[in-house]
């Protein structure tokens, strides 16, 4: 762009992205609340882009800043391109999970509302939502990376509002990154009533918070878009699910550091992403031929989903 000083006119040099002009975007509304706990929160609320009254749409939360400097892009890290799901009839919710809630040092009950009230804003944002009839709240994904992360995993092992998850890496919230962590982290673990070898006094609070050691409770299918820097503090969670038989899937990226930068790894992220909830949330699948594996996996999952669905449903009945 060139522009004139004196008149002000301003004259078009080149555009780069003339695409750009041909791209429909939603528009963003914000939405905001008191939960349970005392707590504000707020979410920036974006439609499907072929939105119609009256249809109910599956729902993708995205954490843990609420578009601000993001643009409402891709989320914290930038791995979930929200106008893309809206262009793939999700809605979706851009929710800021604000900063960490103050809490008495050394006191666990008040240290674990810094993860348990945003999830309860989260599902009181799901519920105002889905009574508009916008949201079909047996559909929703949740996202997330660092921060977010954690968020992503405490809602899906401590709640049941979520019906398929994708974090950037793991949360790190249980005894095994306890044990690979330096002393400045067991520093802010003792400040969270976490202090001392996680089988000491401890134990009792590790086995409220860890997403681990609750992940018999997990319903939601999990994909977890991993850096190799950090893939062992993902691995606890995966495991576990593994053992358990519950679907999970896990993709390691080499050379990426805690936001991946490499834009052929943020590209096929996004991609996979938009597949896996696609998959999950609407029963959908890419005709692509060169994802016909991925399928073909994910479809073994889903075995592992209507399995998983049909024991707990006997045990509810009584039966064995």
């Amino acid at each position: 762009m060139l522009m004139d000083l004196t008149t002000g006119t301003i004259r078009l040099l080149a555009d780069l992205n003339p695409e750009f002009r041909t791209f429909k975007l939603s528009n963003a509304v914000r939405i905001e609340g008191t939960n349970k706990y005392g707590d504000n929160w707020f979410a920036h609320f974006v439609k499907p882009l072929d939105y119609q009254i009256g249809k109910k749409y599956p729902l993708i939360i995205t954490t843990y800043r609420s578009g601000d400097n993001r643009f409402l892009r891709g989320g914290s890290g930038d791995e979930y391109p929200i106008q893309v799901f809206a262009a793939n009839g999700f809605a979706v919710l851009s929710f800021d999970t604000g900063v960490d809630k103050a809490f008495k040092p050394g006191d666990f009950h008040s240290a674990i509302l810094q993860w348990e009230s945003p999830v309860a804003s989260m599902q009181m944002a799901v519920d105002k939502l889905a009574h508009t009839g916008i949201v079909d709240s047996t559909r929703v994904g949740i996202t997330g990376l660092s921060h977010g992360g954690e968020m992503v995993e405490y809602a899906i092992s401590h709640s049941d509002f979520v019906q398929a998850a994708i974090e950037s890496g793991g949360g790190a919230r249980d005894p095994y990154f306890y044990y690979i962590a330096g002393t400045a982290w067991h520093g802010i673990f003792s400040d969270w009533g976490l202090g001392g070898w996680p089988e000491g006094k401890a134990k009792a609070n590790w086995q409220v918070l860890s997403p681990p050691l609750n992940a018999d409770r997990i319903k939601a299918p999990l994909l977890s878009n991993s850096a190799d820097s950090e893939v062992l503090l993902a691995l606890p969670l995966i495991v576990s699910l593994q053992q358990l038989k519950r679907p999970v899937e896990l993709f390691i990226y080499p050379g990426e550091l805690h936001v991946k930068n490499q834009p052929k790894h943020r590209h096929e992220i996004y991609e996979r992403n938009v597949d896996w909830f696609r998959f999950w949330l609407k029963g959908e699948e890419d005709p692509d031929p060169a994802k016909a594996d991925q399928y073909v996996r994910w479809r073994e999952l889903r075995k592992l989903q209507e399995k998983n669905q049909a024991t707990q449903t006997g045990a509810k009945q009584g039966h064995p």
